[in-house]
Parts: structure tokens; C-alpha cells; sequence
């Protein structure tokens, strides 16, 4: 998680100078769209526009199915269960071809009066998950399955990972009673609040169990048997292990699993690319950065010595002038006074002139008044 926070914030520095996307860190179950949202691993390929860009349909011939779908001819995934159910399910009807051919894998019940397979759990669950209700039929005789654990007094069963797992699959809600005296199965992990989850959902980088127990000391979280440890922390099954598929359901949600393969694998991811160009000009503008600010701060210093020089080298104040240093009226510059004292000389000759003038005008009054 450390490591994706410090990539991604120097690619922030840098953000408009190269589309550096950081994968955001979806939890174990889930795979990341190119638009950095979440989507669960089983809504990849199955034929619906989940990441709104599309990105969830897409390369989808290089995208394993999950184990509990059937791969269409035109690569979208189905579950099992819709595998000749009489609809077609994958847009090609390649599901609906060869029908009397098809073997229910694993897990799954077939129906009497046709192909069609649902999942243990399905049967006897009060549905007609089966076109023509077989599933439904002789449930009292009934027996789960070894790997599924039966509702009580009911005949339904469910997965023996969903005991306990904080969510009520029994219709009575049986299946999340007695939870300490529990055994979580394998593949599983225990949370501190008696929650079974996958194990691959341990050390995701999120809160799985409710009480985020699952996230706790991952730094010493050690896969059990069967699982690889990719370089987060996170364990995935050891048949993902260099198979050259990323971020599928068996896969680590930072492609580490497809680290130092014997078969050169993809050195980078898509977005591996304008990641490190992001990452260096981030490091290059950072740089750049610390540079202008030591230059701004030098030239401020220096123009600060500058004026502590100048203060120091001022004379002594002389007559006249205020604490500044300089005359009351300001400085003057030798232009100024010039002007000032032609103009002085001007005023100077105007009052001479009209003193003339007055002078002139007594004379004259006092020869026209004597007798």
C-alpha cells in the first residue's frame, strides 16, 4: 500500500504533463477497470458493460473464466448452471449446442428431463431452479454433499465457506449460529469475530471480516499450503502462478505472481509505461521546485546584505534634516533646483515690474493733482 500511495504522489506533481494512472488497490474478489473503479471478478467478460468504459469486456479471449463458468465461443464466461438451460445465455447460443454431450462438472446436480445443471446448493432450496422442478423433487432423502453443510431442520445445503461468514444463507438464519465452535474449512481464514473468508481476501488491503482483523499484522502474514504470497502481502492460488494471466481470479491484485517466470512474461502492464514517465517528471519538476525556491530565497538575501550595506555607509545627519537622513521636503535632485530657483528669478522680476508700474501710476496721480 506504501508503495502505491508514494507512486501515485509523484505522479500527482506531474499529472498534466503525462496520464499517469495508478491502479487503485481493489480488494482480492474484485478487478480494477481502466476508469480505477471496482468490479467483481465474476462480472469480467460476462457479456454487460460493468465498468461504464467498458473495460470489463475487453481482451476477453486472454481472460481465464472462473471456475465456476463455462467459456462461450465468443469468450464472454457464463456460470455452469446456464449451460444448456434451454436459453441462450452467451448471445452466440454456442451454450445451448451439443447439449447431449454435456457432463454437469463438479458440484453440480443434474436435472432429470434435461442438460441442464444447478449447483448443489440449488437443490432443495425451495426454488425451481431446474426447468422442470427435478431439483425440488425427493428432498427428503436428500443427503449434502461433502462439501456443503445442511440448514437444520430444512434439506437445503450451502457451501461449507458460507458457515459463518457474516451472511444468512440458511433461510433461518441457523448458519451463522455457534459460530466460536465453528471450524473454518480450508481455504479459508478466521476472523476475530469468528467470520470464515477466503483466504485470497486476508491482507486485500481491505476490511473483509467487518472488524478489520483481516488486515492486521499482514507484515507477518505467511500463505499456508497451496497459495503463493505476491509481493502485497496477498496470497492467491499456486496454480495462478506464472500463467501468464494478471489480475484474474487466481491471480495477485498487483500481477507480482507474474514476477521472474521462467517464460519472459509481460515486463510491464498497460499502464506500467506512463506510470514511470509520470514518476520521473514528477521527480524532475520536484527538483525544479526546491531549485527556484533556494534561488528566491539567495536573491532576497542578497538584496537584504545589499540594503544593510547601504544603511551602514549613510553620514551623519546635517542641519535640516529629519531622521531619515534626508532634507524635510525629500531629496532634490540638481534639475529640481535649477528650476526652482528660474523660478524663483521669474517671481522675482514680475514683482519688480508691478512695483514699477505702481510707481509709475503715484506719479502720474500726483502731477495731475497738483496745482
Amino acid at each position: 500500500m506504501t508503495r502505491h500511495l508514494l507512486i501515485y504522489c509523484l505522479c500527482s506533481l506531474c499529472s498534466w504533463s503525462v496520464n499517469c494512472q495508478v491502479q487503485p488497490l481493489c480488494a482480492g474478489d474484485q478487478w480494477t477497470c481502466t476508469n480505477n473503479s471496482c468490479v467483481k471478478l465474476g462480472q469480467r467478460c460476462d457479456g454487460v458493460n460493468d465498468c461504464n468504459d467498458g473495460s470489463d469486456e475487453q481482451n476477453c479471449a486472454q481472460w481465464r473464466c472462473q471456475s465456476n463458468k463455462w467459456r462461450c465461443n465468443n469468450n464472454i464466461c457464463i456460470y455452469f448452471d446456464f449451460r444448456c438451460n434451454g436459453k441462450d445465455d452467451c448471445g452466440d447460443n454456442s451454450d445451448e449446442i451439443n447439449c447431449d454431450q454435456w457432463r454437469c462438472p463438479p458440484s453440480t446436480w443434474k436435472c432429470n428431463s434435461s442438460s441442464n445443471c444447478v449447483w448443489f446448493d440449488f437443490r432443495c432450496n425451495d426454488r425451481r431452479d431446474c426447468s422442470d422442478g427435478s431439483d425440488e423433487h425427493n428432498c427428503a432423502q436428500w443427503q449434502c454433499p461433502a462439501n456443503t453443510w445442511g440448514c437444520g431442520n430444512s434439506s437445503r445445503c450451502i457451501w461449507r465457506d458460507r458457515r459463518c461468514n457474516g451472511a444468512r444463507d440458511c433461510s433461518d438464519g441457523i448458519d451463522e449460529d455457534n459460530c466460536q465452535l465453528w471450524t473454518c474449512p480450508v481455504g479459508t481464514w478466521r476472523c476475530s469475530n469468528n467470520r470464515c473468508i477466503s483466504t485470497i481476501l486476508r491482507c486485500d488491503g481491505h476490511n473483509q471480516c467487518g472488524d478489520g482483523s483481516d488486515e492486521l499484522y499482514c507484515d507477518q502474514w505467511t500463505c499456508p499450503d497451496g497459495y503463493w504470497q505476491c509481493s502485497n502481502r496477498q496470497c492467491t492460488q499456486s496454480e495462478g502462478r506464472c500463467d501468464e494471466h494478471r489480475f484474474g481470479d487466481l491471480d495477485c491484485r498487483d500481477g507480482s505472481d507474474e514476477d521472474n517466470c521462467a517464460q519472459p512474461a509481460e515486463a510491464t502492464d498497460s499502464y506500467a509505461l506512463p506510470l514511470i514517465i509520470g514518476c520521473v517528471l514528477g521527480a524532475v519538476c520536484l527538483l525544479l521546485l526546491i531549485g527556484i525556491l533556494i534561488l528566491i530565497w539567495k536573491r532576497r538575501h542578497q538584496a537584504g546584505s545589499k540594503q544593510n550595506t547601504s544603511e551602514d555607509q549613510i553620514p551623519p545627519l546635517a542641519p535640516g534634516q529629519d531622521q531619515e537622513g534626508t532634507p524635510p521636503n525629500g531629496p532634490v535632485a540638481d534639475e529640481d533646483l535649477e528650476y526652482a530657483n528660474a523660478s524663483i528669478n521669474i517671481g522675482n522680476n514680475v514683482y519688480d515690474g508691478l512695483n514699477r508700474e505702481n510707481q509709475d501710476e503715484e506719479n502720474t496721480y500726483t502731477e495731475l493733482n497738483t496745482p
